[in-house]
């Protein structure tokens, strides 16, 4: 899993809040819960077979 915070606006606050967020999300996905926030889906049709 790679974590990688963006902040839009660069104030404290903000900076708090991706940090809070990134981390409440590295806690969900490694007590195995899904991730709120997922890039890229690898549950979506990776193991069914492609239609012809």
């Amino acid at each position: 899993m790679i974590v990688t915070p963006h902040a839009a606006e660069y104030s404290e606050e903000a900076i708090g809040t991706v940090r809070r967020i990134a981390a409440e999300e590295a806690v969900r996905v490694l007590t195995g819960q899904p991730a709120r926030f997922p890039v890229n889906d690898v549950t979506v049709g990776s193991h069914s077979p492609k239609s012809p």
